[in-house]
């Protein structure tokens, strides 16, 4: 508080708040964390919980600020009223952020002591209380979405939250956990994630893995894995569903068709009280894996496996010694890669082999979940204490019908029907991408030489763009397709 007397007036908070007018002989309940009248049948005047301050005005003793994980808050009244202080200041605790794949302004946040939030395009709207962590928007069906509460409280809704099911009450002995303990049997940040292949397709991690095949609404047993502690973290591989990895603090796990391989921590950073904190799988082969590290130790950051994770390589680089919460891998490339940290994100450089910072105006503050939205070639952050953040991603390139021919390559035919061939100035080690009018990958090859066919049969007729990246040539070109 402070130091001045203040007549034997003061409040104690916790996650309530209480108030003595007697110097402490004696205390009434002053403010409850909730309006719902189960937990507060006499109506007492409602402040957000969590108390982590206190400070009487200077010349006013009834004037109280208190400092919350709701913002801060003031009363002139003893607490009858509290006031919020803090609209619009984006100071929110994000945990996890999930982006539509179709519409990429609608995004998901859970937030700490915040509750469930969803913005679309920049307008901001309160789903649910509580502490809510990983949320998924159906990539197909936007209106079906999820959102995982703490120690595994899943829920979804099918109409954009006019209504929400706990699915996770589905789950064989949940209930029964649930009445005994109070909470859900998963961690606190329970890791819950989607088959990238198809969108029925749940995965939930308790001490075991659940999966189901009907959005939740039936689940079984994922047989053969036994961590003996709780997941942490669930990566599925994109072009291989039937590589799932799944990581504890100290342990990682992969699974291939119905047998589960170990892979304890020493085995990839060379000390066992390393903590993983997150993993990336790439979107082109299901055995290319990477895996970050929290906590202190300054030459154990980022590890890479191209073999499924029997060995690896250290990316630590020149970072700095604090903890790596998050990795995110830019789908259609090699090893475009972003990782959040405790002083914001950093960005792979193939080029160099090393890392360099990535703010774009990003505070230094704790980034917690990392999001790659192709449909517009953005990169969103969830952080710790500054909300939501987004930029364009270092390598993208907007709008095909804003994209002029770049020499250095040539396209041709152009308009094309069937096949499309790009040829270089001179051979050289290249990757080209072909994306569509949303900016979504629809092809990438990498080469060695001076040109290459690619295939366009698959594809209808539109605009199209295609980016090259050559050890010398390098751009952008329109390509229109017809039939």
């Amino acid at each position: 508080d402070d130091n001045f007397d203040h007549g034997g007036l003061d409040f104690i908070g916790g996650v309530n708040l209480w108030l003595t007018t007697d110097a402490g002989a004696s205390w009434n309940l002053n403010s409850m964390w909730t309006t719902n009248p189960m937990h507060n049948p006499d109506g007492i005047p409602f402040l957000h919980s969590d108390k982590h301050a206190l400070m009487h005005h200077p010349l006013a003793p009834n004037v109280v600020y208190a400092a919350s994980d709701g913002g801060i808050h003031v009363t002139n009244n003893l607490g009858a009223t509290w006031y919020d202080r803090t609209p619009g200041l984006g100071i929110s605790q994000m945990y996890k952020v999930g982006i539509s794949a179709t519409a990429p302004d609608v995004m998901l946040c859970g937030l700490q002591d915040n509750g469930l939030k969803q913005v679309d395009g920049g307008e901001w709207r309160e789903i649910m209380p509580g502490d809510n962590m990983e949320c998924i928007i159906d990539p197909e069906e936007p209106q079906v979405q999820y959102s995982c509460v703490l120690t595994g409280l899943l829920y979804r809704t099918t109409d954009d939250w006019a209504n929400r099911t706990l699915i996770a009450d589905n789950i064989p002995g949940f209930s029964a956990y649930m009445q005994q303990y109070g909470f859900g049997p998963g961690a606190w940040v329970t890791p819950f994630t989607m088959d990238p292949q198809d969108n029925q397709v749940l995965y939930i991690g308790f001490k075991q893995l659940w999966r189901s095949a009907n959005r939740g609404d039936d689940w079984s047993l994922v047989p053969g894995l036994q961590t003996g502690s709780h997941l942490r973290h669930l990566a599925i591989a994109p072009s291989d569903p039937q590589m799932i990895y799944a990581a504890t603090y100290d342990t990682l796990f992969k699974r291939t068709g119905s047998e589960w391989t170990i892979i304890p921590v020493d085995m990839i950073t060379g000390s066992p009280s390393n903590a993983i904190s997150g993993i990336a799988v790439s979107d082109m082969d299901p055995q290319r894996l990477w895996v970050v590290i929290s906590g202190y130790d300054a030459q154990r950051k980022v590890y890479s496996s191209d073999n499924g994770g029997a060995s690896w390589v250290s990316m630590t680089g020149t970072l700095p010694n604090v903890p790596v919460n998050c990795i995110a891998h830019e789908p259609g490339t090699s090893g475009s890669l972003y990782i959040g940290t405790d002083i914001g994100v950093f960005q792979w450089l193939e080029s160099e082999g090393d890392w360099e910072p990535f703010d774009n105006a990003l505070p230094n503050v704790q980034v917690n979940d990392l999001e790659i939205a192709p449909a517009n070639g953005t990169i969103v952050a969830a952080t710790f204490g500054r909300g939501l953040w987004r930029s364009n991603l270092a390598s993208w390139v907007r709008a095909p019908d804003a994209v002029p021919h770049v020499s250095g390559f040539t396209v041709a035919p152009n308009p094309a029907q069937e096949s499309v061939t790009v040829t270089l100035k001179e051979p050289q080690q290249a990757r080209v991408e072909l994306l569509n009018a949303l900016g979504e990958r629809v092809a990438t090859q990498a080469f060695v030489g001076n040109s290459l066919v690619i295939d366009l049969a698959h594809l209808g007729p539109g605009t199209y763009l295609i980016r090259m990246h050559g050890t010398t040539d390098a751009g952008c070109a329109k390509l229109m397709l017809v039939r």
